[in-house]
C-alpha cells in the first residue's frame, strides 16, 4: 500500500512525502528443502532528477512461511514526484547466499494524487 501526501514548508516550498506500507506476501515461491521460504524484502527509493534522494531499507525476515506478514512502514521524503520504489523479495539462507524470489519497480508519479493506493 502507498500513500503520499503534499505539505507546505515554512520557507515556500514544497515537499512530499511517501509512506510504503509493506503489507504481506501470498503464495511465494519456496526456495528451501522444508517447502517453505524464509523471505524479506529490500526496498529502494530513487528519484532519477535528485541523485541526493535515495533510501533503502530491509525488512524483517519472516521464518518458514509462504505468505508473510510484515505490516512495516516506513516514510521517505521527497521533493519531487519522479521517484521509482523498487521492491525485491528474498529467501534467506543461514548458509551459501541468498534466493531471489521476485521483484516490483513502481512509478510513485503514478500515485501522485494524495489518495492511498
Amino acid at each position: 500500500m502507498l500513500s503520499r501526501r503534499a505539505h507546505a514548508l515554512v520557507d515556500a516550498g514544497m515537499s512530499e512525502d511517501v509512506l510504503v506500507h509493506l503489507s504481506e506476501g501470498r503464495d511465494l515461491l519456496a526456495a528451501d528443502d522444508t517447502g517453505f521460504s524464509d523471505p524479506y524484502c529490500d526496498l529502494f527509493v530513487w528519484a532519477p532528477k535528485r541523485p541526493s534522494c535515495k533510501h533503502m531499507w530491509r525488512s524483517d525476515t519472516k521464518m518458514q512461511t509462504l505468505n508473510p506478514q510484515w505490516h512495516e512502514r516506513q516514510k521517505v521524503d521527497l521533493s519531487t514526484s519522479d521517484a521509482l520504489l523498487h521492491v525485491t523479495c528474498f529467501d534467506w539462507d543461514k548458509l551459501g547466499s541468498d534466493d531471489f524470489l521476485g521483484e516490483a519497480l513502481i512509478d510513485l508519479s503514478q500515485y501522485a494524487d494524495g489518495l492511498t493506493h
